[in-house]
């Protein structure tokens, strides 16, 4: 929980080019809703609010909403359309640069050949993971 709130916390940096009329969702819950999906791999925003639907009891507060139930993909969309992408990458590095160590990383490294996974030319893809 102190990952998400000190990411709503970066993301609450990044200015809010609504209107501030009929705003009903903080930017930085949406921007923190839609970080979440990405790294689950979630590229629909009607999947995303479903599966926020399922998680909201623990996303709703941490990520700053105040409201029942998650933004509609529409209103999800039509944010991010108006977002400034270099302003959020800006947060999002500063964010991971907040859990990185001051000392030498160690990393695991492992590499796999799926068969079952082909790419346009019908070679198996080659996955590694750090």
């Amino acid at each position: 929980m102190i990952a998400l709130a000190s990411l709503a916390n970066v993301f609450a940096q990044v200015p809010d080019p609504r209107k501030p009329r009929g705003i009903r969702h903080p930017m930085q819950g949406i921007l923190c809703l839609v970080f979440l999906g990405m790294l689950g791999r979630i590229r629909q925003m009607e999947v995303l609010v479903r599966w926020a639907k399922v998680h909201w009891d623990q996303l709703q507060e941490p990520l700053g909403f105040d409201r029942n139930q998650p933004p509609h993909s529409t209103t999800i969309s039509r944010t991010l359309a108006k977002c400034d992408l270099r302003v959020f990458g800006e947060a999002l590095i500063q964010w991971v640069q907040d859990f990185i160590p001051d000392q030498p990383l160690t990393a695991a490294v492992d590499g796999k050949t799926s068969w079952q996974g082909m790419d346009g030319e019908g070679h198996p893809l080659q996955l590694l993971t750090v």
